[in-house]
């Protein structure tokens, strides 16, 4: 049992060092406060586009709206567990790369979607690309 204090101790204070270390950092508040910021324009960018479009087109009231704001955030969601769990395993480059192109190919295909149907796709299918794009 003590052994398991003393660990329970250590892992305590090591979370305490590494946010003191995280928070002291100026290049770590940086990194943190841009991120913010750019997460916060580019998803707000999307939200608006989306829910607008989707509004006009498929003649949504304000509560149906709403799926549009919760495809990008469970898109948001996905995107960030599956680079949690891709980040440790690969290289740096390789998560940068994978992410780039997954961008280039949803927005290729909205692009070519939109070309094809116009605006004549399903509710069900714009939500799910618009959740795709932002992961």
């Amino acid at each position: 049992i003590q052994d398991l204090e003393r660990n329970q101790e250590v892992i305590v204070e090591d979370t305490r060092n590494g946010l003191l270390i995280l928070i002291t950092d100026l290049n770590s508040l940086l990194i943190i406060f841009v991120s913010f910021f750019m997460t916060l324009r580019s998803r707000t960018i999307y939200i608006v586009t989306s829910s607008l479009w989707m509004e006009d087109t498929f003649n949504l009231n304000a509560s149906m709206v709403g799926w549009t704001t919760m495809s990008v955030i469970i898109g948001e969601v996905l995107g960030l567990a599956v680079m949690s769990t891709l980040s440790h395993k690969w290289a740096l480059w390789k998560s940068a790369v994978g992410t780039l192109l997954h961008q280039l190919i949803f927005g290729a295909l909205l692009f070519i979607l939109a070309a094809i149907y116009g605006n004549n796709i399903t509710l069900e299918a714009a939500l799910i690309l618009t959740g795709l794009l932002t992961m």
